[in-house]
């Protein structure tokens, strides 16, 4: 069995990829020749850097990544591993509540007459979820089934 870092990747080949995704998409990403490692190190502390870094610790906040074991000392944080979650996630294509606005939009073009009582419960899900208030998140979503019920119950 080969060395466990020939199959993991780097935080840095992370951020690259990352980098050469959001010039793909237009991001204004610049480069040296193409090689786009270069770009990563001048990021510095900049703005892009930080917006990079944030979104790292929230796959790792959300369990999606783990540091690479490294027995008998503690995880390498310069190396991660992908989790089962992370993988499940990764290869979702429905809008998932991380997402808020994408989220949100999905659902107003699915229902367009939406009410609004409900998208706003379904917001405030959205938000206590992405804040690790899980109870709150889903006492959000049952109040606005109990609205939806209602407003079935009336047009009926």
């Amino acid at each position: 069995m080969g060395n466990i870092k020939d199959q993991a990747p780097r935080y840095s080949e992370l951020m690259t990829k990352t980098l050469v995704e959001l010039a793909k998409e237009g991001f204004p990403i610049t480069s040296t020749n193409g090689f786009y490692e270069d770009t990563f190190h001048r990021l510095g502390t900049g703005p892009l850097a930080i917006l990079l870094t944030e979104g790292y610790g929230q796959l790792l906040a959300r369990g999606y990544i783990v540091s690479l074991p490294h027995p008998p000392n503690s995880p390498d944080p310069d190396w991660f591993c992908l989790t089962e979650a992370g993988q499940q996630w990764a290869a979702g294509a429905e809008p998932t509540p991380e997402d808020e606005q994408g989220y949100l939009l999905a659902l107003d073009t699915l229902v367009p007459n939406l009410d609004h009582v409900i998208r706003q419960y379904v917001q405030e899900a959205l938000i206590t979820y992405d804040r690790g208030a899980l109870f709150a998140s889903a006492v959000m979503i049952g109040a606005a089934s109990e609205k939806a019920g209602y407003l079935l119950m009336e047009a009926l």
